[in-house]
């Protein structure tokens, strides 16, 4: 009987929300990505994740306790490890090889040994099994290097270098996999895993939400010029995130009583407000460079939420959601403008009959239970 593993920064639901509430900034995109990757592949089979997660911002914790998480399938372990970033990476390398060696002990077939391309830490740990008879690694990507804050060229060489032993390769697009898997071993291709909303939020007036990072590069400051530009009194706009951009939005709201932002939500918060929303509302701009590797994973939750959809163009959903989107064309702020007004003119019962469309396309070819099974699928056909 194989074993399955996933060394991984994502924390249990419960850990991730605590930690947001003691403000630590956790990247949420990638934390839901490995979380539902998780719930798919436990629907299949058991698996242990080893938690690997980032140093808290506040001092005062000084230890942190091991804990373990048990939720259906799948069962979570954090080694108990000092917040420091050098201690934490030699105790919790001495206790993640401690416990894989005991797994070892146990009568198994294989251990497959899931990597998470975003941990250095997972990747230097797994390097040691890269030639273990018994032991296959397979790295799970979300994020290009290069497309990553603070990582530079070379560190960004450094790190696809680190990940080129793998077994087998999984990400979101083919783009981004071919640059950790130029020897073009097995791969599989998941752009994205959706759960849908339970309920949807409640507000006073009709609301377009907004939710992910923010970032000026990704059109939060356009997005908010053109709302206000629209000069839509009944209308409200609502953001929930994170980034440098915080501050800023949080001015605006203190000037305009329709802007609203909301901080970091859990992701169950989240959904309720893109399921209650008038519209979601995504405003990157285009980049090509950018789209080869990348795919908005909040516009798929918009889409799985059944509200509306108003998105500048992607190729992937260009090509699965051809009709059933509403488009923006430019992403400047008289450009966002111009759709908002194009869109608050359409018949809105025939909008939400598109969005009704597309959430059921997104359900089927993305939701945990079908990706669960073509995941496991792919991993049985792995020689």
């Amino acid at each position: 009987m194989n074993k399955f593993v996933l060394l991984s920064s994502v924390l249990p639901p419960v850990i991730f929300q605590s930690r947001i509430d003691a403000g630590d900034i956790i990247n949420p995109s990638h934390q839901l990505y490995v979380s539902r990757w998780i719930q798919s592949l436990a629907k299949q089979t058991p698996i242990q994740i080893i938690c690997l997660p980032p140093s808290t911002t506040s001092k005062a914790v000084r230890w942190h306790p091991e804990l373990i998480h048990r939720e259906n399938q799948q069962v979570y372990v954090q080694f108990a490890h000092p917040n420091q970033r050098y201690l934490k990476a030699l105790w919790l390398s001495w206790a993640t090889h401690r416990y894989l060696k005991n797994l070892l002990k146990i009568k198994t077939d294989l251990i497959y040994l899931f990597v998470d391309g975003n941990s250095g830490l997972a990747a230097h740990f797994a390097k040691r099994y890269r030639h273990h008879p018994r032991i296959r690694t397979i790295g799970i990507f979300t994020d290009s290097p290069e497309q990553l804050t603070g990582v530079s060229k070379q560190k960004a060489k450094q790190w696809r270098k680190l990940h080129r032993h793998h077994f087998a390769y999984i990400g979101i697009t083919e783009t981004l996999l071919q640059l950790f898997n130029p020897q073009q071993k097995p791969q599989l291709v998941i752009p994205g895993i959706v759960e849908p909303a339970i309920g949807a939020k409640q507000n006073p007036r009709p609301y377009l939400f907004f939710s992910g990072a923010l970032y000026n590069r990704y059109g939060i400051e356009a997005l908010l010029k053109g709302f206000l530009q629209l000069n839509h009194p009944n209308l409200d706009l609502l953001i929930a995130g994170f980034g440098p951009e915080a501050s800023m939005i949080e001015q605006l709201s203190q000037q305009h009583r329709h802007i609203k932002y909301l901080g970091l939500l859990s992701p169950l918060q989240v959904r309720k407000y893109q399921a209650g929303a008038y519209v979601n509302v995504n405003p990157r701009p285009l980049d090509a460079q950018l789209d080869a590797v990348a795919i908005p994973s909040k516009v798929l939750d918009y889409i799985a939420s059944g509200a509306p959809t108003l998105t500048t163009r992607h190729p992937f959903f260009e090509s699965y959601f051809p009709q059933s989107l509403q488009w923006i064309e430019d992403a400047s702020e008289d450009g966002i403008r111009v759709s908002l007004k194009r869109f608050l003119s359409l018949d809105y019962s025939l909008v939400q009959t598109q969005a009704m469309k597309a959430k059921t396309i997104a359900i089927e070819q993305f939701g945990i239970e079908n990706t669960g099974q073509r995941l496991w699928r792919w991993i049985n056909s792995l020689k």
